[in-house]
């Protein structure tokens, strides 16, 4: 499901982007997904939150794409000041990440989305066929995993508006020639495709080791990782170990920041009963 979901994000984001006429930055094409995600918190009668990771939580569910708190935030702020009025307030954004949502719908693009999933069910299909014909031996593998694992070779094949070379018969020219003789479909396929390039404005996704780079994390960002600062700050920490662990990054922490960070955690463990109104017997 995690894959379908993201190939008919992928299509509508593609979608989008053709026929967005006031898009202009990167982030712009995501504005009608997170104006969706907050729709669909007003439809479940959430009207407000405590946090921005409510609103990614939903946005998560509903595409399967890892929006990072700073860009959701970004986004955020933007529908605010797009869709608030003197007369009318119907999202808000506090400084505090805290949020409150009124009366808000936003239904332009459920139409696009229902015949993005038809035609997401059609093709899969088809690419069981094209295994079928081909010597894949990775029978376990979907349609939306190939396109992606295979994005940056799948590159130059895309761009080729005529038949691919005859003796190329690696799997991806193989897999183009094959969806090109059904072209509605093959049209589908490249809105998955540039979808998934628009997708790593917000996921990053390496393929290649950048070479030798060592982070060296400091007391906060290890308190962050650690689960003990704001649920906001965990994900971000968490999202960049994960980009430096797939692009080959050496990660140190040094032994006096391992000593602050003990210290610092002894400290506030110590005096955590000082910390908070005592409950009156």
């Amino acid at each position: 499901m995690t894959n379908k979901n993201k190939a008919v994000t992928y299509s509508i984001l593609s979608h989008i982007r053709n026929n967005g006429e006031l898009i202009k930055g990167p982030l712009d094409v995501f504005i009608p997904l997170i104006k969706r995600v907050i729709a669909s918190l007003n439809r479940k009668e959430i009207y407000s939150g405590k946090s921005i990771g409510e609103i990614k939580a939903e946005a998560d569910e509903l595409y399967s794409l890892d929006f990072p708190i700073p860009v959701l935030k970004t986004i955020l702020n933007r529908i605010a000041i797009e869709v608030n009025t003197e007369d009318a307030t119907r999202f808000f954004l506090y400084a505090d990440g805290s949020f409150a949502i009124s009366k808000y719908t936003f239904d332009e693009f459920e139409e696009v989305f229902n015949e993005k999933k038809k035609e997401i069910d059609n093709i899969e299909s088809l690419y069981i066929t094209f295994k079928e014909s081909t010597e894949s031996t990775n029978d376990s593998e979907n349609i939306f995993k190939f396109i992606e694992r295979n994005k940056h070779s799948l590159c130059k094949f895309f761009s080729i508006k005529g038949e691919t070379n005859g003796e190329d018969y690696t799997l991806e020219a193989q897999f183009i020639n094959f969806f090109k003789s059904i072209p509605s479909v093959y049209e589908v396929i490249e809105d998955i495709y540039l979808g998934s390039i628009i997708a790593c404005y917000v996921e990053y996704q390496p393929h290649i080791n950048t070479g030798e780079v060592e982070l060296i994390l400091d007391t906060n960002f290890i308190v962050g990782l650690l689960d003990l600062n704001t649920p906001e700050s965990t994900h971000t920490c968490r999202t960049l170990v994960q980009v430096a662990i797939s692009s080959g990054y050496k990660i140190t922490v040094l032994k006096a920041t391992i000593d602050e960070t003990e210290n610092l955690l002894k400290n506030k463990a110590h005096n955590f009963d000082k910390s908070f109104l005592q409950k009156k017997n």
